[in-house]
C-alpha cells in the first residue's frame, strides 16, 4: 500500500537517553527527567509543568526539576518528588507522577494518574501538594498506585532507556514511548480521535501503560486489550480498546503476521485503527490519529519507507507511528 497521509503535523523529541546502566536510583531518575524534558521541549503547545516538587527544598507551581537528581523517591509521608504535566490542547488534562514508596525502594513510584480537567490543585477543588504529599484532584484516575515497578518491573537493576516524545502542533495528540533495554515498555498516548461518531464530538482516547515485566507494551496483544485504555467525552469515562476493522472477538484477537513483504509491491501492511468502547456493547467511536497496526513479522525499530526518504514512520512493537524523517530510532 502507499504510505498514508498524516492527519496531523508532528513535532518530535526522540532518542533521549534515560538510563545509562548506572543502576538505582540514577537510571530511574534519568528516565523520569527525560520524560519531563521530552514532553515540555516542543516548539508549539508543549506540555507544561504546572506543579512539582524537588523532594528536598521546594514544592509548588512551576518546574522544580532542573536535573535528574531533583527526583527523589522516599517513603510515604516524607520529603519526596512529584510532578504534574499539563496539556495545552483542547482538553486540559494533567498527568501526575508521585515518587513516594511504602517499601522504601528507590526504583518505585507511588502514583501515576490523570485529571482530565486539570484538577491537581486547590483552585480546582483538589490539593496543591507539598514536599511530603502529592497534589490531589477530585476527578483523578489512578492508573498505578503504591510500590509500582514503573520501568519494566525492574527492582533496581541497571537499565538502558530511550525516551521518545511526539506532539501534534495543535496539542491534541501526544505520544510518549520509553524503550527499556530495547523494548517499548512505557506508552502514554492522549488522542483527540478522528472521524468521531455523532454525539462523541470531543472524544479523547487515553492509553497509559507501564509494562511491569520485560515485554513490549506495544505488542498486538497489549494494544488490543482494554487494560489502561479509556475514552473521555462530555466528562464521561468509558473503558475502551484499540482494534483494526474487526467485528468478532476472534478477529480482534488475530494479529497480522506477515513474515515477508507483499510480493507484488514489496510493501509491508499498515492497518488503520479504531477505538471501541466497552460496556453495553457501545461500539466504535472514532479513528486513532496517525497510528497503524503493522505486522508481527517485522522487527522492533524498523523504519518505512526504505527509499527514498527514510525514517518517515517507525515500527514500535507491532504498531507503526510517525517519525522525524531524519534519525534512526534508538532503543537503548
Amino acid at each position: 500500500m502507499a504510505l498514508p497521509t498524516l492527519v496531523k503535523t508532528w513535532q518530535f523529541d526522540v532518542n533521549n537517553q534515560g538510563g545509562i546502566s548506572a543502576g538505582a536510583p540514577a537510571d530511574y531518575q534519568r528516565t523520569a527527567f527525560a520524560i519531563k524534558e521530552a514532553l515540555t521541549n516542543f516548539g508549539t503547545l508543549p506540555m507544561v509543568v504546572s506543579r512539582s516538587s524537588d523532594g528536598s527544598s521546594t514544592a509548588g507551581a512551576g518546574d522544580k526539576w532542573s536535573t535528574f537528581s531533583d527526583i527523589i523517591t522516599a517513603p510515604i509521608g516524607s520529603n519526596h518528588s512529584w510532578i504534574v504535566l499539563k496539556s495545552q490542547g483542547t482538553i486540559p488534562y494533567e498527568i501526575c507522577m508521585d515518587f513516594s514508596d511504602a517499601s522504601s525502594n528507590n526504583y518505585d513510584v507511588g502514583f501515576i494518574g490523570v485529571s482530565m480537567t486539570g484538577g491537581f490543585n486547590a483552585g480546582a477543588g483538589g490539593e496543591d501538594g507539598s514536599l511530603t504529599a502529592r497534589p490531589v484532584a477530585t476527578d483523578e484516575i489512578q492508573f498505578y498506585g503504591t510500590d509500582t515497578r514503573w520501568l519494566a518491573g525492574l527492582t533496581g537493576a541497571a537499565l538502558q532507556s530511550r525516551v521518545h516524545g511526539l506532539m501534534s502542533t495543535d496539542g491534541n495528540t501526544m505520544m510518549l514511548i520509553v524503550h527499556v533495554n530495547n523494548l517499548p515498555t512505557v506508552v502514554w498516548r492522549f488522542d483527540l480521535l478522528q472521524d468521531p461518531i455523532t454525539g462523541f464530538t470531543s472524544g479523547m482516547h487515553i492509553w497509559l501503560e507501564h509494562q511491569i515485566s520485560a515485554t513490549s507494551g506495544m505488542s498486538f496483544a497489549k494494544a488490543m486489550t482494554t487494560t489502561n485504555k479509556w475514552t473521555y467525552d462530555n466528562a464521561t469515562l468509558n473503558i475502551a480498546n484499540i482494534s483494526y476493522e474487526a467485528i468478532k472477538t476472534e478477529e480482534v484477537a488475530c494479529a497480522i503476521n506477515f513474515t515477508v513483504a507483499n510480493e507484488w509491491d514489496s510493501e509491508w501492511p499498515m492497518y488503520p485503527l479504531g477505538v471501541w468502547t466497552v460496556g453495553e456493547e457501545r461500539g466504535r467511536v472514532g479513528t486513532v490519529t496517525d497510528m497503524w497496526l503493522g505486522s508481527t513479522g517485522t522487527n522492533e525499530a524498523d523504519h518505512y519507507p526504505a527509499v527514498p526518504t527514510l525514517f518517515q514512520f517507525a515500527q514500535v512493537g507491532d504498531l507503526i507511528i510517525p517519525w522525524d524523517s531524519t534519525n534512526q530510532i534508538l532503543t537503548s
